[in-house]
């Protein structure tokens, strides 16, 4: 998407997994609308326990395992200071990087947001959406690159196996200019 912002998009989602697939639809073409508070609220799916349709109906879906960014989080609801990297698939070819929310909150549980499930929120200033033609920088894939996304969208970015991979990330968010 060239947005992420409804108000922006003519385009809908693709390449988001089954549910972007059957419904045509999806939650992440928020991700970087700004919101009347100055605020942009995120979302990734982290997938329903009956299936989507169900798990949303019983509102039944997984957390977000915060305590992977943050041991000390396991009893938390959220964490903040995050840094959020936001990774998609283009039409063609690998997954690469479309921005980030630097000084994140990452939520366990969805809040809601005028109707709107969302489980990351950051200030507009502290957000980035690549232009379509600077998103380059590919982001890993498990079975092609022995590390990376697995069959979900979301990763933490764990062990000594992605360290130089996540070092180059951040030396690539510090000295992005726009």
């Amino acid at each position: 998407m060239p947005h992420y912002d409804t108000k922006l998009d003519t385009v809908e989602p693709q390449n988001g997994g089954t549910y972007v697939l059957n419904e045509g639809d999806a939650l992440e073409k928020h991700n970087f609308e700004i919101c009347a508070d100055g605020q942009c609220r995120g979302f990734v799916e982290t997938k329903h326990r009956k299936g989507y349709k169900e798990g949303l109906l019983l509102n039944e879906y997984n957390q977000m395992r915060i305590e992977n960014i943050d041991p000390l989080a396991k009893n938390r609801e959220s964490i903040g200071n995050v840094l959020v990297v936001f990774c998609a698939k283009p039409k063609d070819g690998h997954s690469v990087i479309v921005g980030w929310y630097k000084n994140a909150t990452v939520y366990r549980h969805r809040p809601s947001y005028n109707g709107r499930a969302y489980n990351l929120c950051a200030q507009k200033e502290d957000c980035v959406l690549l232009p379509e033609h600077k998103r380059t920088f590919k982001a890993p894939r498990a079975r092609m690159d022995g590390f990376g996304f697995g069959w979900s969208n979301l990763w933490y970015a764990p062990g000594e196996k992605c360290r130089d991979y996540v070092e180059k990330v951040f030396d690539y968010i510090d000295s992005y200019a726009p």
